[in-house]
């Protein structure tokens, strides 16, 4: 009966825990936010892209600077890294906010906010009165065609 009691024990600790960590916790709607969700889909969408179309992303999240490859902050590592999964290095131009006269756009130009700013897209407004605000998979972009 102890052996039991010991193993019934065991198993509900066990169940416990995955309900907390894969039910409860994974549902959490601040989870994504946490584990910053919004940067991989950024590198995504990035993918998803045609090789004729400009990609920019404006690195507007603070961080430690990463000196290589780039110097950027950390944050920009993620959807970096994602491009350079699938083509071997990134496709997009990364900018900080302060170097937004760098962006020379084309026919086709899309331009990410690593974070929705509302200053950056009106700055975006005032450059390229052409362009768009969308939202493309939870990602808000500034689209110039």
């Amino acid at each position: 009966l102890l052996i039991f009691a010991c193993f019934f024990f065991l198993f509900a600790v066990v169940l416990s825990s995955f309900n907390q960590y894969f039910v409860k916790w994974a549902q959490n709607p601040n989870t994504k936010g946490a584990f910053t969700e919004n940067f991989a889909e950024i590198g995504y969408y990035l993918n998803s892209l045609p090789e004729n179309v400009h990609k920019y992303v404006i690195v507007n999240e603070g961080g430690v600077s990463v000196p290589f490859p780039n110097g950027l902050p950390m944050p920009a590592q993620t959807p970096i890294f994602i491009e350079r999964t699938k083509f071997g290095e990134p496709r997009a131009t990364y900018l900080l906010p302060e170097n937004l006269d760098q962006i020379k756009p084309v026919r086709e130009t899309v331009i990410v906010p690593m974070k929705s700013d509302e200053k950056i897209f009106n700055e975006l407004k005032l450059k390229f009165p052409q362009g768009k605000i969308k939202k493309q998979n939870e990602v808000l972009i500034y689209e110039i065609r």
